[in-house]
């Protein structure tokens, strides 16, 4: 048995995810990363592929304390199941929050590692979605296509550099 495992591991590639901030502290996964895991695991089931996903919780001895499953040691790292030593390339949901991390994967990418990056903020290989048109669409389906004056924009972090405030540029220019 053990060589068949062996032989099934060095026979595919491994895929390793990683999410860039801790989402999971005793909660579901919201729609919008489980349906591009979803994604994910098709694609790499129909291209034969492993995943290796890597997701931070919350520590049982400290209820408010979030710690993430970070390819390097630190001390907010329980462990560090995954990264460039048992995969083949890395998906990383952004935005890392992070300078030590933004760092590591952007020196794992400039030593060739493949790093692709789920959402805007970093430097590097991306997929994201068209803020600027999803927020206009937005926009004139609630006032030209309902009639409402009053459209309130609800942030996402104020430290992204990417996505939030793609989609805050975005909405104060539909407004004007």
């Amino acid at each position: 048995m053990t060589e068949n495992i062996q032989k099934f591991k060095r026979n595919r590639p491994t895929i390793g995810i990683l999410q860039g901030y801790t989402v999971l502290a005793g909660k579901t996964l919201d729609h919008y990363r489980l349906s591009i895991l979803r994604g994910i695991q098709s694609a790499a089931r129909s291209r034969d592929c492993n995943l290796l996903m890597s997701w931070g919780l919350g520590r049982a001895t400290q209820s408010n304390a979030i710690y993430p499953a970070w390819p390097t040691i630190s001390s907010d790292s329980d462990f560090v199941p995954v990264g460039p030593w048992n995969t083949d390339g890395l998906i990383v949901f952004s935005p890392l929050q992070n300078e030590t991390r933004s760092h590591y994967l952007q020196e794992l990418r400039d030593q060739g590692f493949p790093v692709l990056f789920i959402a805007t903020g970093e430097k590097g290989a991306v997929i994201s979605v068209d803020n600027e048109t999803g927020i206009h669409q937005a926009i004139t389906h609630l006032a030209i296509d309902h009639g409402h004056h009053h459209i309130a924009y609800i942030a996402g972090h104020p430290d992204d550099p990417g996505d939030s405030k793609s989609r805050l540029d975005a909405f104060r220019s539909a407004v004007v």
